[in-house]
């Protein structure tokens, strides 16, 4: 048995993989960590509970219900949250060109600003999302635009951290936001997932620093693709 008849320890239930974002359909595994009682599950748009015998194909936005059956268990039903995506439609570039553009800004700042409202101080092209191209320790801010190039269609995690604050955007979309200054550390913003089409999307990188340590970094992770830094050979810019 699990605890006591009078304070039973409950099931602890874990769904494989952590990605609850899917285009076309997610295979899971619901496994129970107590190895103790059976499984049994309902899909998003199913009416029935069904033994879990093996993984499990959802196809539909909705919840994921999942319980133990064993006699020391309170009935607890957990619920995990999927969502069918439809990927952000590629752009085509018409003279694809290595590289980012940047332009560059200088101000005293505790959040981040809005660069369209900052006097410009310089501007130019560079070979990835990096603090290097800037001599100055502090008191400055930057812009990165261009394009990032995706491999295959399908869900992908991007991963901000910085010291002090940034904001990264793919198409119209405001994927991480670390508005404030850091301490000594860079701060790490929660990670954050988009379903892209394969092929060229638009990337927006805002970033300034206050004092200490300037640090910016920019990691991406998706189908076939473990967590790595967003490199030079994957951002574009159009040459029109």
């Amino acid at each position: 048995k699990l605890g006591s008849d009078d304070d039973p320890l409950q099931p602890r239930i874990l769904v494989t993989p952590e990605v609850r974002q899917f285009i076309d359909e997610q295979i899971i595994n619901i496994t129970n960590l107590m190895a103790v009682g059976d499984i049994f599950y309902q899909t998003p748009g199913s009416k029935k509970f069904k033994s879990y015998n093996g993984p499990v194909k959802i196809s539909k936005s909705g919840t994921l219900f999942v319980k133990v059956v064993h006699n020391n268990y309170e009935d607890i039903i957990y619920e995990y949250e999927f969502k069918k995506e439809v990927p952000m439609k590629a752009v085509q570039l018409k003279n694809k060109i290595p590289g980012l553009s940047y332009k560059y800004y200088e101000g005293e700042w505790e959040n981040l600003p809005d660069f369209e409202l900052e006097d410009l101080i310089d501007e130019g092209n560079c070979d990835a999302v990096t603090v290097d191209i800037i001599e100055k320790k502090e008191n400055f801010g930057l812009n990165f635009e261009g394009y990032i190039e995706i491999p295959n269609t399908g869900i992908y995690t991007f991963f901000l951290r910085s010291n002090d604050g940034s904001r990264l955007m793919i198409g119209d979309k405001i994927l991480s936001t670390i508005d404030g200054v850091a301490g000594l550390d860079p701060i790490f913003a929660a990670p954050s997932r988009i379903a892209l089409e394969k092929g060229f999307h638009s990337i927006q990188v805002n970033y300034f620093q206050k004092e200490t340590r300037k640090t910016l970094f920019i990691e991406i992770a998706g189908p076939n693709m473990d967590q790595q830094n967003v490199t030079a050979d994957m951002l574009f810019r159009d040459n029109k």
